[in-house]
């Protein structure tokens, strides 16, 4: 007796899961399907991810504006990943952290250093000069998009003098 219960108790359970799995899958397909409709109807397409659209707040640019220009620097920007352009930066391993003062002491590890390099020996279009231009007329000046955002010098980063 205690059996049939059992049995029973299981066979419900696997019939009840059965029916909730295919209601499921019919409530995607059908889901699926409105999704596909308003596609072809010109309604707002489905990217795969969340997407706005209309005027940045605070800014003057776009949502549209800048997923055009991540799409159009996507692919360079992966290229140069790539490259060695991001093994080699400029660091005072002796000036005081601004993010954790209490941070005194000094890590002692071989494993946990940086080499430092002799300034005559850095490319010229690697010294400070040459990386802290803004220029304006840039590779992307003819992108109406680029036109559109404006910028200030409250916009950048201010950093340090050569000698500190």
């Amino acid at each position: 007796m205690k059996f049939k219960q059992i049995a029973l108790t299981i066979a419900f359970h696997l019939l009840s899961s059965n029916i909730l799995f295919s209601n499921a899958e019919q409530i995607n397909r059908n889901q699926s399907a409105k999704v596909h409709n308003s596609e072809l109807e010109g309604d707002k397409k489905d990217l795969g991810y969340c997407c706005f659209q209309g005027t940045i707040a605070d800014s003057c640019c776009k949502y549209e504006s800048v997923e055009a220009m991540n799409h159009e620097l996507s692919s360079t920007l992966n290229e140069l990943v790539q490259t060695t352009f991001f093994r080699y930066y400029k660091v005072d391993l002796w000036r005081e952290c601004p993010f954790w003062p209490d941070a005194g002491l000094l890590c002692t590890s071989e494993r946990c250093s940086v080499p430092s390099v002799d300034k005559d020996k850095i490319p010229e279009e690697w010294n400070l000069e040459t990386l802290s231009k803004v220029d304006k007329n840039s590779v992307f000046s003819d992108l109406s998009m680029v036109n559109n955002c404006d910028y200030n010098s409250k916009d950048f980063c201010i950093f340090d003098e050569e000698s500190s």
